[in-house]
């Protein structure tokens, strides 16, 4: 999926939907790294894929 129309903050929608399926971030939901680690990992996202972006 192509993510680079996306800002900074996660699409809401997609992190609440995200919530009761384990807190796991699929690839639509991760922009790059930085983004994962300051807003996902803060907040007990799992990871389960990343753009190689």
């Amino acid at each position: 999926l192509n993510t680079a129309h996306q800002t900074a903050e996660f699409p809401k929608s997609i992190i609440l939907h995200s919530i009761p399926s384990k807190k796991k971030l699929l690839t639509s939901t991760v922009i790059n790294k930085d983004l994962y680690q300051t807003y996902g990992l803060k907040h007990g996202f799992e990871l389960l894929q990343l753009d190689r972006n």
